[in-house]
């Protein structure tokens, strides 16, 4: 029988029973929302960090509350639900940072909200907690933390396409993984460089760099399928950077090799998946048909693909069945691709195959169908293009923003001092005085250290327009490579006269030491010719036409030089060689070889001639629609109003402050700055070919504007300038070389 006693006893072990039931259930899922164990499934695991998330504050520690916050955003993530798992980062930041006092907790809490701002390419917001995390990582100065977030400064940096940034950044961390001696890590930040170098189309050192991520991962002992993964990658953008050399050859050579070393396991073929991909677009750009539809064949069994592999997949396939004139088949695999793109709302994609339905129905002959293509695919372009832009003036704001904040603390902290001084003023005279005295000193330090930064900065101004006058003065790379295949004798000069390239053939037949003749004047380099030529004027715009001239040489033996003028390269003038001997003249294979380089250039002016002038009213709104749209589609000489105004302009500003500072001519600076070509005429000294930049009415239709460039380098390099017109030319300079590069990237 129970006695009063033990009533009461039962009653209170009820109670603690009844109150801590709820607390063993909330510790036990806690427990499974923290488990590292991989039988749990991500679901249930899901299940529990949410209903502990939203438990009562009292029922958890606050260290727990943070750890589950940073376990349900990963799980969050891994389910590409990247907004809900920064809402969960972000409210534990806000209201439980005074808890965190890992720094490393803090590290990685900014590093995964600047990873989910990246993956919703919200790429400002994702530097900004980035550059928290980098600060974090330097003050503490661990250098693996360190590491991680130079790599993830390089790699918002790069989808902003400040490449420049990016490399510096992935270079920082190179140097730290390098000292921590963790193969796979410098492997990867290697293979990271060498990225950003693909995208600056260097492909020399993305190679370089790409390689030796290879070489580094071949050293590891144990590979696994993750690292076999990446090995299989860096080939591939190897062989992708030898194909874009034009080592079409070599990069099919590594492509097949890593495809026989994997071999053909089925479970093989998604680790092969890029490799075939990018083997047919070889195939393709070489024009082998078959060979790149029987790589990509290989492909389409695949499934469970990313977006990205599968819009890769119908881009290769379309270019491989508009190579096999299989338009139909183009066509339908080109629309799907563009389906999946408009639905993952990814624009670079879906510009990509509007492009390649616009070429589709071109080469099927349905003009209105490619020209409604064409307009979608510039409407997306032009998107495209503001988003970028947008992106940049976000990144501006910001920077702008903080810098007002900077200058207001800096305000406040100014009004500070003063009220302070306002307030003891009657009691510290003599420490005010000292205090002037001291901020005088400061003052006259400042103002010496702001005047000493000034004239570096002018140094500095001064070495980069000259560097740029000299990369200016002729296009010598362009020229070696326009004559890399010719094994006639071959020279070419500027219109100065200046010898800019000569091949070793010319040097092995007439005995010239090439590096002494380089830069020379003809008559200097090549004396036994000055009779021959001359009869020939190189003026700047009154170059000669094509012809031939008979020449005996010291021995007496005829020669014919053949003569050329290379147009799409600055008017440069080429001289080729053929020995007369009993023959008639036969034009050399190098001056046919111009001639046919020419006429394709004049065949581009005319088609756009006969395009303007057409009677048919139709046609000529059509072109109206096309020009508006396409300027892709134009040639070199079709130029915007813009951009001649702006060369007329910059050369006007030129010779104005040529006059204004050396009190001198035209002549003047066409003699000292050795651009243009002073003539005699009527015993005058005249400036011909400058005087036709002065005015939009005498401007040549195909203008050389890097004489008007070189001609600014000059002035900002070797004139003495105040501030303003320095700036006032800077400004006009810059304004044309915006058009410039405006016309090239609608050229390109």
């Amino acid at each position: 029988m129970l006695n009063i006693k033990n009533i009461k006893l039962l009653t209170c072990t009820s109670l603690l029973l009844f109150l801590s039931a709820p607390l063993y259930a909330q510790h036990a899922k806690l427990l499974t929302c923290l488990s590292d164990d991989e039988i749990i499934e991500s679901t249930h695991r899901l299940e529990a960090c949410e209903a502990v998330h939203v438990a009562p504050e009292k029922l958890l520690q606050r260290p727990d509350i943070v750890k589950v916050g940073m376990q349900l955003a990963g799980l969050y993530s891994q389910q590409h639900e990247y907004e809900r798992s920064n809402q969960v980062l972000i409210n534990v930041e806000k209201n439980y940072s005074k808890w965190i006092n890992d720094f490393k907790t803090r590290h990685q809490l900014f590093r995964k909200i600047g990873i989910n701002y990246f993956r919703l390419k919200l790429y400002t917001d994702s530097q900004q907690f980035f550059k928290k995390a980098f600060d974090i990582a330097q003050v503490q100065q661990e250098l693996s933390a360190l590491s991680q977030s130079y790599n993830d400064l390089g790699i918002v940096y790069k989808a902003q396409s400040r490449y420049a940034d990016s490399l510096e950044s992935y270079k920082q961390s190179l140097k730290i993984k390098e000292v921590l001696q963790v193969k796979s890590e410098i492997g990867a930040t290697l293979y990271n460089i060498g990225n950003v170098y693909v995208l600056m189309e260097k492909y020399q050192e993305a190679i370089k760099f790409h390689q030796r991520a290879l070489d580094l991962y071949q050293q590891i002992d144990t590979i696994d399928f993750k690292m076999n993964e990446r090995i299989i990658h860096i080939q591939n953008q190897i062989a992708d950077s030898l194909n874009q050399l034009g080592q079409s050859e070599a990069a099919i050579e590594l492509l097949q090799a890593t495809i026989s070393k994997v071999g053909d396991l089925p479970e093989n073929d998604m680790l092969l998946f890029d490799s075939h991909c990018t083997l047919a677009e070889i195939y393709t750009t070489i024009g082998n048909k078959e060979k790149a539809l029987e790589t990509i064949t290989k492909t389409l069994s695949l499934t469970d693909l990313s977006v990205d592999q599968e819009l890769l997949r119908y881009e290769v396939l379309t270019r491989v069945y508009m190579l096999k004139h299989a338009f139909e088949q183009a066509e339908m695999t080109a629309l799907k691709g563009l389906s999946l793109a408009t639905s993952n709302s990814d624009s670079e994609p879906r510009s990509l195959f509007l492009r390649l339905l616009t070429a589709i129905k071109k080469a099927v002959g349905d003009s209105q169908a490619a020209l409604d293509y064409q307009t979608q695919f510039i409407e997306s372009h032009e998107l495209n293009l503001k988003q970028r832009y947008d992106t940049g003036v976000k990144f501006l704001q910001n920077e702008i923003e903080l810098q007002v904040q900077d200058k207001n603390l800096a305000v406040l902290q100014k009004n500070n001092e003063i009220q302070e001084l306002q307030i003891n003023k009657q009691r510290l005279w003599v420490f005010t005085f000292i205090l002037l005295s001291v901020f005088t000193v400061l003052f006259f330090t400042l103002y010496i250290r702001k005047k000493s930064t000034e004239k570096q900065q002018l140094l500095k101004q001064i070495d980069y327009h000259r560097n740029q006058l000299q990369q200016l003065k002729a296009p010598d790379d362009k020229l070696a490579e326009f004559f890399i295949d010719s094994h006639d004798p071959v020279i070419c000069i500027d219109q100065s006269s200046v010898v800019r390239y000569l091949n070793q053939a010319f040097c092995n037949t007439f005995l010239i030491d090439k590096s002494a003749a380089l830069n020379l004047g003809i008559a200097q380099a090549l004396p036994q010719f000055d009779a021959t030529l001359s009869n020939l004027t190189f003026n700047t715009d009154d170059l000669p036409e094509q012809q031939f001239l008979s020449h005996t040489d010291v021995n007496g033996q005829p020669l014919y030089v053949w003569v050329s003028v290379l147009r799409r390269l600055d008017n440069t003038v080429v001289f080729s060689f053929q020995p007369a001997g009993e023959s008639e003249a036969v034009p050399t294979k190098i001056y046919q070889h111009i001639e046919n380089a020419n006429q394709i250039d004049d065949i581009y002016n005319k088609l756009n001639d006969l395009k303007r002038r057409s009677d048919d009213v139709l046609s000529r709104d059509l072109v109206n629609q096309l020009q508006q749209k396409l300027d892709a589609a134009d040639t070199k000489t079709d130029l915007t109003d813009a951009y001649r105004s702006s060369l007329v302009e910059l050369m006007v500003s030129n010779l104005e402050i040529w006059r204004k500072i050396t009190q001198g001519d035209r002549i003047t600076l066409a003699e000292q700055s050795g651009v243009w070509k002073v003539t005699i005429d009527d015993g005058r000294l005249r400036t011909r070919a400058m005087d036709r930049y002065l005015s939009l009415k005498s401007l040549p239709q195909t203008p050389r504007w890097r004489s008007v460039v070189k001609t600014s380098h000059y002035i900002l390099a070797e004139v003495q300038l105040s501030f303003e017109q320095r700036k006032f030319l800077n400004d006009r300079l810059e304004v044309f070389m915006a058009h410039l590069r405006a016309s090239t990237n609608t050229l390109s």
